[in-house]
């Protein structure tokens, strides 16, 4: 029984903790970049192409040739297929491409495909974000990069995943950008890992033995339903607390590292 409700108040202890923590997005960031602020996630989901459209394509970054084409998303290797021919351009083989005042640079993800991301903000540190079309009811349904001053035509990899690294090597020198940046970084993982195998354990042997006709112990059933429930509801709560970046985010986090320089 001490054992028990040692696991249930170190557990519920744990959810108190994570209630305390405050959010630290500055609301005032928020209105000071919304003139580039994302109104909709629909803008990035829709294809810019409406129809076959004469295009800028760039073949590197000064070579320009101009193209009826349609914007093909749902391949490995996106690409621009001409219009009228069966004939298609690989975001691998070309630079980018720019249409209706916007433009998009071809990059590689994490996981090798190719892709068109489109530029969501200009300057010394620019930021891109492609859409995963497969990932549309996900949270973290996007890829993101930014190009940095150091070396403009370098693609850098952005997630949640990384963005602890990024920020220490990119954003390191804007205080006010590396907070925010840091901000993303996935908290409470030790936790999860602890809470779900204990949910797993403490949960079957509730199963055996509730199911078992011989062997009858109310108040160790009780016990071990407790800390099953307990413990996964601790992990629950952290899953659901964690902050998955938008482009809202990277937009607010590049353009206030912009603003430091």
């Amino acid at each position: 029984m001490k054992l028990k409700h040692f696991l249930v108040f170190f557990i519920l202890l744990i959810q108190i903790s994570g209630f305390s923590q405050v959010n630290e997005t500055n609301e005032k960031d928020t209105i000071k970049y919304k003139n580039i602020i994302i109104e909709s996630d629909e803008i990035l989901n829709e294809n810019p192409f409406k129809d076959c459209e004469k295009t800028d394509i760039y073949i590197t970054f000064d070579n320009i040739v101009k193209e009826n084409v349609f914007l093909l998303r749902n391949f490995e290797d996106q690409c621009l297929e001409i219009c009228g021919t069966n004939k298609a351009i690989p975001a691998s083989k070309i630079y980018g491409f720019s249409l209706n005042k916007r433009f998009f640079r071809s990059t590689h993800k994490y996981n090798r495909e190719f892709v068109f991301a489109e530029r969501l903000l200009k300057g010394k540190t620019s930021f891109y974000c492609s859409r995963n079309i497969r990932d549309l009811h996900y949270k973290n349904d996007y890829s993101y990069f930014i190009t940095h001053k150091s070396d403009t035509t370098k693609m850098i990899f952005v997630s949640n995943g990384n963005i602890k690294e990024i920020a220490n090597k990119y954003f390191v020198d804007c205080k006010s950008a590396y907070k925010d940046a840091m901000n993303f970084v996935p908290k409470y993982r030790t936790i999860q890992r602890i809470t779900l195998p204990i949910t797993f354990v403490f949960g079957v042997a509730y199963g055996f033995i509730k199911l078992t006709p011989w062997y009858e112990n109310k108040q160790l059933e009780y016990s071990l339903l407790s800390v099953a429930v307990a413990s996964l509801s601790t992990y629950v709560f952290f899953r659901l607390k964690a902050r998955y970046l938008h482009p809202n985010d990277m937009i607010r986090i590049v353009a206030k590292y912009n603003s430091c320089l």
